[in-house]
């Protein structure tokens, strides 16, 4: 993981939408979780090629 900030508390209630955006050239996906209240947390997990 990557970059991951926390910026609001979500409370019991809120509705949440998770959007994933996938870069496969570099090996990463990207996350926020955001609401009405705005964004609650994102960041980036980075994928490496394990030989």
């Amino acid at each position: 993981m990557d970059a991951v900030k926390f910026q609001h508390v979500a409370r019991p209630g809120d509705e949440l939408t998770l959007q994933l955006d996938w870069d496969a050239a570099r090996g990463v996906l990207t996350f926020r979780y955001t609401s009405r209240h705005g964004v609650h947390a994102s960041g980036k997990v980075v994928f490496a090629d394990v030989d």
